[in-house]
């Protein structure tokens, strides 16, 4: 049978249990050993076997699995001694992703370009429109209005009642015409369009601060370049947006972020371009940030970073060169601080102590979500990962990740690790799990006054194989 055990000590953490009673009686066809992995078993002379093997290649599947998860525990050691300045001695929590959530009743379904979270609702953007979705219940989030856009919308930002859009096709050789909008979401259940206004080309990213929204665009055709922008809108009547500036950018603008009287842009060409915007209608550049690519001499170059994200001091940095930590106590000089292993980044969220990020790897066909602990920014620690990720944006709201697909997705960001699956084959019990340093697999006989011991070989692993013996077994993932 299968149970969940009760943590009743603080410092360990059961994750899942099995029992093999010793009986030929079959178990039920299909049991859940976990959310992800439905997968069916019954009982052969004392031994677990999984049903159908025919119509259920249960052997392929728990060897894909084993490759993806030893792959990705490499991956893991690498990518934490890939930070310069890391301290790989020192002592870090680990964090898990787990699925904790799924949004019903939205009748759109794929990726999403962009996601906020404001009180007990979510705003996801895509390429049709936009979709609200109640999250009262972060485990069944339901859609509840929505709205479509005349073109596909490319990000979001929230402040108060309203929601600011940034739209536009793909650029084609018509040099179409951006546009922005403005939502009000006053009513989650009847959004209704106040302001629809167009930009110079095709708008990436939006933030507002204060009284203006600041808009990243990418390039359009002037007659003798391409160029790209930032544009500048004074909102402070949201109904009735006023274009004030515009600033022009030598390539596609593909990401911006304000803090204090400062945008930070990533434009295309030059990692980061800081302005001062303390005279919103006069938008004036005072540092540039390129990247010193010298460390980066055994990776092929990428393009320049297309995300940037600003908390405190620091800004974030990334795209095809990996992620760069700036320090900008200074703004017309930012100061690289710390910096990953040149790996490209598809995606980039910072939030409290985390910093977010997708890589590809194509040794393993898959892309990996990393969490990077940024409690010191000079020494960013890569403490968890997800495999069979893709790259989407993201908000963290306290220890829940909203992601930005259709339906909306929630995860929980947890210390607990768990055990992906368990199957038998050939005699062998295999066991599957998430890459958890500093957790071993213990096991008992028991869970009446458990005697729980060490699985020799379990430290730092992702699965294990081992005799499927008779009787009762319990196996959980602890801290020795």
């Amino acid at each position: 049978m299968i149970a969940t055990a009760t943590d009743s000590e603080l410092s360990k953490r059961i994750t899942l249990v099995l029992s093999l009673p010793k009986t030929d009686r079959a178990l039920p066809n299909h049991f859940q050993i976990s959310r992800y992995l439905p997968l069916g078993f019954g009982l052969e002379h004392g031994e677990l076997k999984p049903k159908d093997r025919e119509s259920w290649p249960q052997r392929q599947l728990v060897n894909s699995m084993k490759q993806i998860y030893n792959g990705v525990s490499l991956v893991f050691l690498l990518l934490v001694i890939g930070f310069t300045h890391s301290d790989t001695q020192a002592q870090i929590q680990p964090v898990f992703l787990r699925l904790k959530g799924v949004g019903i009743g939205s009748p759109v379904s794929g990726g999403g370009t962009g996601v906020k979270v404001g009180g007990d609702f979510a705003y996801v953007v895509h390429p049709g429109g936009l979709e609200i979705y109640s999250i009262t219940n972060p485990s069944a989030p339901v859609r509840v209005g929505g709205r479509e856009t005349q073109s596909p919308a490319n990000a979001v930002e929230l402040v108060g009642r309203y929601a600011y859009l940034a739209l536009g096709a793909t650029q084609t050789l018509t040099n179409d015409a951006g546009a922005f909008e403005i939502v009000d979401v006053g009513d989650p259940f009847n959004p209704v369009r106040v302001a629809y206004t167009n930009t110079l080309a095709r708008a990436n990213d939006i933030r507002v601060a204060g009284d203006y929204a600041y808009v990243a665009e990418c390039t359009r055709w002037t007659g003798s370049n391409l160029t790209g922008a930032l544009e500048i809108f004074d909102v402070s009547t949201p109904t009735n947006p006023l274009r004030v500036a515009s600033f022009d950018t030598l390539g596609c603008a593909a990401s911006v972020d304000v803090s204090a009287n400062y945008a930070y842009l990533a434009d295309g060409v030059t990692d980061l371009q800081v302005l001062d915007v303390t005279d919103a209608a006069h938008p004036r550049r005072v540092g540039v940030y390129q990247p010193d690519l010298s460390h980066c001499a055994f990776e092929p170059l990428g393009p320049p970073n297309n995300y940037v994200q600003t908390v405190g001091q620091f800004a974030y940095s990334a795209g095809g060169n990996g992620l760069n930590v700036l320090d900008l106590n200074d703004p017309s000089q930012p100061v690289r601080i710390s910096h990953n292993s040149c790996v490209p980044i598809y995606s980039l969220h910072v939030a409290g102590q985390y910093a977010f990020r997708t890589e590809w790897r194509s040794f393993l066909n898959t892309f990996l979500l990393l969490v990077a602990d940024i409690t010191n920014p000079t020494n960013l620690v890569t403490v968890g990962l997800k495999a069979d990720w893709q790259p989407a944006p993201m908000q963290v709201v306290s220890n829940l990740i909203y992601v930005a697909r259709n339906p909306l997705t929630v995860y929980e960001l947890t210390d607990r690790p768990i055990i992906h699956s368990i199957s038998s084959q050939d005699g062998n019990l295999t066991l599957v799990w998430e890459y958890a340093p500093g957790f071993v697999l213990e096991r008992t006989t028991s869970l009446t006054n458990p005697v729980w011991s060490v699985v020799p070989d379990s430290a730092n692993q992702t699965f294990i194989e081992l005799p499927a013996a008779a009787g009762a077994g319990f196996f959980r993932l602890a801290r020795p």
